[in-house]
């Protein structure tokens, strides 16, 4: 890699790592209402909107541009996408599961249903956002990145620590819902980064997240 283009490539993952995930590891919160109440998640689309920037640079920087062109769905990729929300489902129950009969209790669990129209937009709109953002953060770009950036270590290392990195950091990402959350978020990754290499397109890891944390939400509520 030549230089400016790492030094390029090095100087986006430390504005990827300090301006989004280290305060997502540091966040924690005690007062329980992390999901009690819906408004506009005006931080939240302005992460997506800067993510959508920083892939673009990086595959600009490869010689590609981020373009937005309709996408002819195959029924293949859709099983993929299908496939992945099952295990990620699967991936839950197993660590809920483990939780009960460890006897955890899970941390800030209380939620709030939304009251209104505008609050199920907001809703909507949240978890669209937070999806979407994880999705090309960790699914996409960390490692494509990382895996360059460790160019200099055998190929085997550098493939291996680009996909372990992303997801150990999106688990610890999730710290604050407690232990069974992390591990739980740490294996949904490779089910999420399996579906984005076997389909090729970010769409279909997406549309698996999003649906499984709006089910996931509606079972709590409704359960």
């Amino acid at each position: 890699m030549k230089k400016h283009y790492f030094l390029c490539e090095l100087c986006l993952n430390f504005l990827v790592f300090f301006a989004w995930i280290l305060p997502s590891l540091l966040f924690r919160d005690t007062s329980g209402r992390i999901f009690t109440e819906w408004h506009f998640p005006l931080s939240n689309l302005t992460f997506l909107i800067a993510a959508v920037l920083v892939c673009a640079v990086e595959l600009k920087n490869n010689g590609r541009n981020l373009k937005f062109e309709r996408h002819q769905a195959s029924a293949k990729n859709i099983l993929t996408a299908l496939i992945t929300l099952c295990a990620l489902f699967a991936l839950s129950f197993i660590s809920q599961s483990a939780a009960s009969f460890s006897g955890f209790t899970a941390e800030n669990t209380a939620i709030r249903k939304p009251g209104n129209l505008q609050e199920m937009i907001f809703c909507l709109l949240t978890f669209f956002s937070a999806a979407l953002f994880e999705e090309l953060v960790f699914r996409f770009y960390e490692p494509f990145s990382l895996k360059k950036l460790l160019s200099f270590v055998p190929e085997f290392y550098a493939a291996l620590l680009s996909e372990l990195i992303p997801a150990a950091l999106f688990a610890l990402c999730h710290r604050y819902l407690g232990l069974f959350a992390v591990s739980n978020a740490f294996f949904a990754h490779f089910a999420l980064r399996f579906c984005f290499k076997k389909s090729g397109n970010i769409f279909y890891p997406f549309a698996s997240h999003f649906a499984y944390n709006l089910l996931s939400l509606y079972t709590m509520l409704m359960f």
